[in-house]
């Protein structure tokens, strides 16, 4: 319900403004329908995740999205990542580890 109340309340704000009109190409259309099949997916993983009630796994998992969201974004818009980033990248997934580990039942 809120991606749809969001869709509409963005499809009237576009409406009433004076932007350009919208070109859709082929590869628009399949930039649109893969994000829509891995921003599903992505929800229905998290959905099967809380309905199994492993909440520290599914906390620990979520910290590792962020960085499949930049490595996919970096191939898809042919960007390369900095070495900072990875560094970060690896501190974050340590910290999510780490975490995990010390929450964890014995």
């Amino acid at each position: 319900m809120f991606f749809l109340a969001i869709s509409l309340l963005l499809w009237l704000k576009y409406g009433l403004s004076q932007d350009a009109t919208l070109i859709f190409t082929s590869r628009i259309i399949l930039q649109l329908l893969v994000t829509g099949a891995i921003m599903g997916t992505a929800y229905a993983a998290w959905n099967i995740g809380i309905i199994q009630n492993n909440m520290t796994l599914l906390a620990t998992v979520s910290y590792f999205t962020p960085v499949l969201s930049a490595a996919f974004v970096s191939l898809w818009l042919g960007v390369a990542l900095t070495p900072a980033f990875w560094q970060g990248v690896v501190m974050v997934c340590a910290g999510s580890l780490i975490c995990w580990w010390f929450t964890r039942r014995a």
